[in-house]
Parts: structure tokens; sequence; C-alpha cells
């Protein structure tokens, strides 16, 4: 009886195994789709946080990581965010303080 559930186990074990190594691998065909939609909704976030500051002060923010600070954060800080500029993984989002615009590189979105 015990060496029934033992491979009971290690048979489901395997096929999970193996379904994950599979899967995995099969993953990897969408992460471009995963990386631009990701790109895409960060310029979508940033442009409003640009644009709900202007509204707000009257100009533009001085850089991206003015929208973080302050006692009224347009957006919550993050690592990557440095100056004007957001790096991710596949692409980087630069805000230009002169025009008010955001972009990426590549651009557009990979």
């Amino acid at each position: 009886m015990r060496l029934r559930i033992v491979v009971v186990v290690v048979v489901t074990l395997g096929i999970l195994g193996w379904l994950v190594f599979h899967l995995g691998s099969v993953r990897t065909g969408i992460t471009d789709t995963e990386i631009i939609s990701a790109c895409r909704t960060d310029i979508t976030a940033l442009t409003v946080a640009v644009e709900a500051y202007a509204q707000t002060f009257g100009s533009d923010p001085a850089d991206l990581e003015t929208l973080t600070t302050g006692p009224r954060p347009f957006l919550r800080p993050a690592p990557r965010m440095v100056g004007s500029s957001y790096t991710e993984s596949g692409y980087t989002i630069t805000y230009d303080p002169a025009t008010g615009t955001v972009s990426s590189s590549p651009d557009p979105c990979p």
C-alpha cells in the first residue's frame, strides 16, 4: 500500500515537473507581448501623472522623481526611476521637461 502511494506521488511530481519545464519554455514566446503591454501601460501612467501635476501646479514637473515626492505624490517611488528616466526590462521611458512629453526607447514600445 505504501509503495503504491510512493509511486503515485513520484509519478505526479514527474508530470508536474515536466509541465513546468515545458510551459516555462513556451512562456518565453509571449514575453515580448508582456513587455510591450507593460511599456504601454507605464507610458500611459507616467503621461497621466505628468498631466495631473501640470493641472495641479500650473507647470510641468522638473523630472519624474518630482512626481513621487511632496505632500501630494502622483506616483509611488520606483527604484528604477532616476531623474527623467524610468528603466524596465526591455525598455526605457524618458520624460522631457522642456516639452512635457513622455517617450520610450525603443520607440514605440518594443
